[in-house]
């Protein structure tokens, strides 16, 4: 799969944080880029001290992959129309 990152504040690898299952994921650059990156060690502890940030975070998860989802939905329709 290919993903392209466009926007500040783009991101990926977000599923890793709602479950459990390993993730395999090559990034490649073709600039300058910053990355930030989170252990989960460190997001359970900034999200028992800050629950707000957790509840933030999993919407705007949530949103994402709604909208993804809902890009996919209308891909497999257009596929489907072409016959």
């Amino acid at each position: 799969m290919l993903k392209t990152l466009e926007e500040r504040g783009d991101f990926l690898s977000e599923m890793a944080l709602i479950d459990i299952l390993p993730r395999s994921l090559s990034v490649y650059s073709s600039g300058e880029t910053r990355i930030l990156a989170f252990s989960k060690q460190v997001l359970i502890t900034l999200f028992s001290r800050v629950p707000r940030v957790q509840m933030t975070l999993v919407l705007n998860i949530a949103r994402n992959l709604s909208l993804r989802l809902r890009e996919v939905d209308a891909r497999i329709l257009e596929l489907s129309r072409r016959g």
